[in-house]
C-alpha cells in the first residue's frame, strides 16, 4: 500500500519539476493524449463507413440514387477504412508504446535510488507500472475530449457527395472501451519492455547488452514480398471490386511488414561508409546508426511506411477513361475525389503523429547520452555540431528512405498496371507537397530539441564556471 502510495507522489512531483527530464514525461502525457485521440478518430471513421454499410440514411440513399450507384459500394469504402486503420496502428500505437518505453527508461536513474534507499525491485518495477498508468489516465483522458470536440470539423469532409455527420463518428461505449484497453495494455507491456532494457541496481543503471549487427537475410524478404505482389497484384481495367481490394490491400501489408524488416538492415548498409568520414558531425552520427539501426528505423518507420503508400496511391487513376471525349460518370467523377481524400486524410494524421514521435525520441535521446554529450562539451567539442549529429542521425535516414519508399511504392503502382492508370503530374505534386509537409514536421521536431540539449547542459555547469 505504501508503494502505491508512493508512485503517484512521484508523478506529480515529476510533472511539476522543472528539471529537464521532467519533460519526457509532460511528452509522455501529451503522446498517450494523442495516441488516443487519433485512434478513437480512426475507430470513428471505421464506425461510420460500417453504419453507411449496413444502416445508410436517408441521404445516403438519395446520393446513390444521383450516382446510380448499387449499395454494396460502400463495402469497398469499408475496407479502405479498415485498410487505413492498419496503415496508422503502426504509427499511432508505436507513440504509445514509445510514450510508455522511454518514460520507463527516463526512471530508470531515479528508481535506481529508490533501490539504493531499500526497495525491492519488485517495488520499483511496480512503482514504475503505477506512474506509467497515471501518465496514460492523466493522457487518456485528455484524448477523449480532443476527440469529441475535434468531431465537429469533420463535418466539412464528403464522402460519396455526402457531408460527414459528426454524431455517426461517435464510437459506442463498447467500441471507446476496447480502444481505450487495447492502449492501457500496449502502454504496461511497454513500460516492462522499457525496463528490461536497463539493469536497475543500488549501484546505479546499465544497459543490459548492444544490439547485434543485422544479416542479409532482411533483403531477401523484402525481395520475395516484391515478387509476390507483382505476380498476383495486377490490377484490371474494369469491374475492381471489394474482392480485388481485398487482395491489393492483403499484398500491401506483406510489403509493408517485409519492409520493417528489411528497412534497419538497409539503413546500416548505407550508413557504414560514412563511418570513414573526415567530418567529426557524420563520423559521430554514423557509428550511432550502425549501434543500433533498428532503434534510427523505429523513429523513421512510421513516416517512410506513410510515404510508400504515398507514393503507392500518387500513381493510381482509379478514374481510367478512354483518351476520347466521353463523359466521366458522376460516379467516377466521385471516387476520383473521395480516394485521394482519404489518403490524404490519413497521411496527415500519420504525419502528425510521427512528428510528435521523433520529438519524443529525440528529446529522450538527449538525456540517455547526456554524459557523453557532457564529455565532448568539455573537450571542446563545438556545441553546434551536437545538432549536425542529430540531423545526420535521424533527419537524413528520414529523408532517404522516405523517398527510397516513395519510389518502391510508385514502381509496384506502375508495375502492377502495367502503366495502365499513370496519374497526372497533379497526383505527383500532391505527394511531394505532402510528404514535404511531413519532413518539414519531423525537421521542426528535431530543432527543438537544439535549445533543451544547451539548457540541460547549462544546467549541469557550476554557477562560478
Amino acid at each position: 500500500m505504501k508503494t502505491l502510495h508512493l508512485a503517484p507522489m512521484l508523478t506529480v512531483g515529476r510533472l511539476r519539476s522543472r528539471a529537464g527530464d521532467a519533460w519526457l514525461d509532460v511528452l509522455a502525457v501529451a503522446s498517450f493524449a494523442l495516441s488516443t485521440a487519433m485512434t478513437l478518430t480512426v475507430a470513428g471513421g471505421v464506425w461510420m463507413f460500417n453504419t453507411w454499410a449496413n444502416d445508410p440514411s436517408e441521404r445516403l440513399l438519395e446520393a446513390f440514387v444521383r450516382l446510380d450507384w448499387d449499395l454494396s459500394a460502400t463495402e469497398t469504402y469499408l475496407v479502405f477504412a479498415l485498410f487505413a486503420v492498419v496503415l496508422l496502428a503502426f504509427p499511432v500505437f508505436s507513440l504509445g508504446s514509445s510514450a510508455a518505453r522511454l518514460g520507463a527508461q527516463g526512471r530508470s536513474e531515479r528508481l535506481a535510488s529508490l533501490r539504493l534507499v531499500g526497495a525491492t525491485s519488485g517495488q520499483v518495477i511496480l512503482i514504475a507500472l503505477v506512474e506509467t498508468v497515471i501518465q496514460w489516465v492523466i493522457g487518456a483522458a485528455i484524448g477523449v475530449i480532443l476527440y469529441v470536440v475535434t468531431l465537429p470539423l469533420w463535418s466539412h469532409a464528403h464522402f460519396l457527395t455526402v457531408a460527414i455527420d459528426p454524431a455517426e463518428m461517435l464510437v459506442p461505449a463498447w467500441m471507446l472501451a476496447i480502444v481505450l484497453a487495447v492502449l492501457l495494455t500496449i502502454a504496461v507491456i511497454s513500460t516492462l519492455v522499457g525496463l528490461q532494457k536497463v539493469r536497475i541496481s543500488p549501484l546505479g543503471v546499465a544497459k543490459r547488452h548492444t544490439p547485434k549487427a543485422l544479416r542479409m537475410w532482411r533483403l531477401f524478404v523484402l525481395a520475395g514480398a516484391i515478387v509476390l505482389f507483382c505476380t498476383f497484384a495486377i490490377f484490371p481495367t474494369a469491374d475492381f471490386n471489394t474482392k480485388g481490394a481485398l487482395v491489393v490491400i492483403a499484398l500491401l501489408s506483406v510489403i509493408i511488414i517485409a519492409i520493417a524488416i528489411a528497412a534497419p538492415f538497409i539503413i546500416q548498409l548505407l550508413a557504414a561508409p560514412f563511418t570513414l568520414s573526415h567530418f567529426p558531425s557524420v563520423v559521430l552520427a554514423a557509428r550511432r546508426i550502425m549501434d543500433d539501426p533498428r532503434a534510427v528505423w523505429r523513429a523513421v518507420g512510421a513516416l517512410s511506411i506513410l510515404c510508400f503508400i504515398g507514393g503507392f496511391t500518387s500513381v493510381m487513376d482509379f478514374a481510367t477513361v478512354s483518351t476520347t471525349k466521353q463523359e466521366i460518370p458522376p460516379a467516377v467523377i466521385v471516387f476520383m475525389h473521395d480516394v485521394p481524400l482519404g489518403v490524404t486524410i490519413t497521411l496527415g494524421i500519420g504525419f502528425a503523429v510521427s512528428a510528435l514521435s521523433t520529438l519524443m525520441n529525440q528529446a529522450s535521446g538527449v538525456f540517455d547520452r547526456l554524459t557523453q554529450t557532457q564529455a565532448l562539451d568539455r573537450m571542446g567539442f563545438p556545441r553546434h555540431l551536437f545538432t549536425l549529429v542529430r540531423l545526420f542521425q535521424s533527419f537524413v535516414p528520414l529523408i532517404v528512405t522516405s523517398t527510397l519508399f516513395a519510389a518502391l511504392g510508385r514502381g509496384l503502382s506502375l508495375a502492377s498496371t502495367g502503366g495502365r492508370n499513370a496519374a497526372t503530374d497533379d497526383a505527383l505534386v500532391r505527394l511531394l507537397m505532402i510528404g514535404g509537409i511531413g519532413l518539414g514536421m519531423s525537421l521542426v521536431a528535431l530543432l527543438i530539441c537544439t535549445p533543451l540539449e544547451r539548457h540541460v547542459l547549462a544546467a549541469l555547469g557550476r554557477a562560478n564556471d
